[in-house]
């Protein structure tokens, strides 16, 4: 069965359609190989996966579908890297991260991870850069089951 899907690509300045064959999955060589050679003739990048059907546009009642772990409204951080002045730290090396993240600091969500919530925080934080630069559509994980 045959689908349309709908993206905008960084870069792009016209959205894209993409019809790909539902019967396979995202991960089966088929589509890959469709998406690697969408990429290659457009002149997207090959390390980033910019035209998988969990990154596409929708439309309708719903706006763009939610790339990140929060809803609208979010007082969760986003970048924070961006607003830190140097340290002035002689011979200290900056390394800073590729793309969009957002933070997430123990206490946050009401939920009291003081003491223990640091490396879960972490892990969030990573998960949501993934889900930004749409390597993942999974949830970023919760302290709530």
């Amino acid at each position: 069965k045959l689908c349309p899907y709908h993206f905008v690509p960084p870069g792009l300045l016209i959205p894209l359609t993409a019809i790909y064959d539902t019967r396979y999955g995202e991960i089966e060589e088929k589509q890959s190989e469709l998406r690697r050679n969408l990429h290659f003739r457009l002149g997207l990048p090959l390390d980033r996966p910019l035209l998988r059907t969990s990154n596409a546009l929708t439309f309708g009642a719903m706006e763009m579908r939610d790339r990140s772990s929060s809803k609208s409204g979010s007082s969760l951080l986003r970048d924070v890297h961006k607003e830190i002045p140097s340290s002035g730290v002689s011979g200290g090396i900056m390394s800073l991260i590729d793309g969009s993240y957002e933070y997430y600091h123990y206490l946050h969500d009401g939920i009291d991870d003081n003491g223990w919530g640091c490396a879960y925080r972490s892990l969030q934080t990573i998960m949501s850069w993934y889900r930004l630069q749409q390597y993942s559509s999974i949830n970023v994980p919760s302290h709530r089951f």
